[in-house]
């Protein structure tokens, strides 16, 4: 307690003389022995509407810490409840007839109607001149919903838990004028800091319109050396009927230097990147640096600085598995199993390597902890496999294979906060092998006899089940020619050198010995399974291909 001079004036009934905000009453402060409150002028409220007090009279008075229980004794108060000293910090802290946000909803007869019904006066009606006081003369009307939703605001403020009050136990004093029981409430400090936590889905470091608030997150006010002043969480702005998620505000500070600490819930990854767009979207980018920390700011005198966010990213992942697609048809059929030990890459959007992993055994592979972003994956087909077809026709993102059948790499996709895309397979199969030998068949009786040797450099066609032409080789100077394929149906054509013929195909009771090209050049269609052949031209699973043809000299 202290002893001030303070001067009451009305800037309502004498607009000129009010050079703060809309409240309603000035006070003037001289002699003052209140560390905490400095000669000057400030924004007050009545508490007593039943007891009169001159405008423009100075007054002595004594004053009070506004939080303290004990002082409201002192100014024939002494009911009044800890919950109800609480509601009229926090309702005079949110600055509701003058901060931007509230749009001009609230006038200074509203508010001060609500601070006299928390009190518990509620027949001020009655009183002479107190209704042209709330209503300025008739300049204003005054709401009695707004005056409800003010008393709401603050019942559902208070019973919140959160650290709503002012952290500044003297952000406003009571004065009790001597020979008067007119307290007044003056606001000694009404500046705020605020304001947003939401999920950064896309991880651009800006608030986008489906990118929500997080609740629940601990915010802590410092000063400008680091010591923690207060600590709230996350969650509704209480200030407002609508409800809202990811909102933080503190609320009655004086003006000087601050800083905001964000702690990052366990379940999010990180804290997305700071001043995006080189900070030139202050109100919706992320102003936290990696340790949750925004940079120190001065607050002036009744500043309201709400843009100091925090975007949260959680954690993506990126994975599946890898399979021996044994019949090659590049969907993950029931009976096919895992391939373990398989290399795969993980790649940003610039393709650069940012993660390796290998399959387990059941042929599984996981990236996690991944912030959002563009990504692709890259496998390794192990030594004698290869891939089957991407986006194979009848296969769903769930069961296909996603590796391009050279490289190995998927397309890229973009990974959002939280998101766990395990869609990203890559079929492998053993190459199978096509082929056998091109012989002269000196007797022309389409059966390889002793001493028929092979004829080298003769061209053979690789063709598809349609007969489209898909691979070319030559025999070698033992007549031998082959294919590795991936499991499907094949034939073989035979260009003949010139002055051969071909000689008949399938003759005599020996598959391994006759030859399997039509006068046309051409094979019968047959289908290799994965590992379906021999590492040689003459490997058994070659017999069933079409293995050799048997051009003749017209001479011979």
């Amino acid at each position: 307690m202290s002893t001030v001079n303070i001067r009451i004036t009305s800037p309502f009934f004498a607009p000129n003389t009010d050079l703060r905000k809309p409240s309603a009453i000035d006070v003037y402060i001289t002699g003052s022995t209140d560390p905490f409150l400095p000669n000057g002028q400030y924004d007050a409220w009545c508490l007593n509407p039943a007891a009169p007090i001159a405008i423009g009279t100075t007054y002595t008075s004594e004053s009070y810490g506004s939080r303290d229980l004990a002082a409201y004794p002192a100014i024939d108060l002494a009911s009044i409840s800890a919950a109800q000293i609480a509601q009229l910090n926090w309702l005079v802290a949110q600055n509701f007839t003058w901060d931007p946000k509230f749009g001009g909803q609230y006038n200074f007869g509203e508010v001060q109607a609500a601070i006299w019904e928390i009190i518990g006066y509620t027949n001020y009606n009655t009183i002479p001149g107190v209704t042209a006081y709330l209503t300025n003369n008739g300049a204003q009307v005054v709401s009695t919903t707004d005056i409800a939703q003010l008393k709401s605001l603050s019942a559902a403020a208070i019973a919140s838990g959160q650290a709503v009050l002012p952290p500044n136990a003297f952000f406003a004093v009571i004065l009790d004028p001597a020979g008067s029981i007119q307290p007044i409430l003056a606001q000694l400090h009404s500046s705020k800091l605020g304001d947003y936590v939401w999920e950064d889905l896309d991880g651009d470091g800006l608030q986008d319109a489906n990118e929500a608030g997080v609740n629940g997150v601990t915010v802590r006010l410092l000063d400008g050396a680091g010591n923690v002043l207060a600590t709230t969480t996350t969650g509704d702005d209480l200030s407002t009927v609508a409800v809202e998620q990811g909102f933080y505000q503190f609320t009655g500070l004086a003006a000087g230097q601050y800083r905001v600490e964000i702690v990052r819930p366990a379940d999010f990854l990180a804290f997305t990147q700071a001043n995006a767009n080189a900070n030139s979207q202050d109100t919706i980018d992320s102003d936290v640096d990696t340790f949750g920390r925004t940079q120190v700011v001065t607050l002036g005198v009744e500043e309201i600085n709400g843009t100091l966010d925090a975007g949260l990213v959680r954690r993506a992942e990126i994975g599946n598995r890898v399979w021996l697609d044994s019949n090659g048809n590049g969907i993950q059929d029931g009976t096919e199993v895992g391939v373990a030990n398989v290399t795969v890459f993980l790649k940003n959007a610039a393709g650069t390597v940012v993660g390796t992993t290998t399959t387990n055994t059941a042929g599984e592979y996981l990236f996690t902890n991944l912030t959002p972003g563009t990504y692709s994956v890259q496998f390794v087909a192990p030594t004698g496999f290869i891939f089957t077809g991407r986006d194979a026709a009848g296969s769903t993102d769930a069961n296909d294979s996603d590796a391009d059948l050279t490289t190995g790499d998927t397309i890229q996709t973009f990974l959002t906060s939280g998101e766990s895309d395990l869609t990203w397979d890559a079929g492998l199969t053993q190459r199978a092998r096509i082929g056998d030998t091109i012989f002269l068949d000196k007797d022309a009786d389409g059966i390889q006899d002793a001493g028929e040797g092979g004829i080298s450099g003769v061209t053979v066609n690789l063709c598809d089940a349609a007969g489209n032409i898909i691979g070319t080789t030559t025999t070698d100077a033992n007549g031998k020619y082959f294919f590795d394929v991936a499991p499907g149906t094949y034939g073989i054509r035979v260009v003949a050198p010139a002055g051969f013929v071909i000689t008949a195909a399938n003759q005599g009771a020996d598959d391994a010995l006759d030859s399997d090209i039509d006068a046309a050049g051409k094979s019968s269609n047959v289908t290799v399974a994965s590992g379906g052949s021999g590492s040689t031209p003459t490997a058994t699973a070659s017999r069933t291909a079409p293995k050799s043809a048997s051009p003749t000299s017209p001479s011979s």
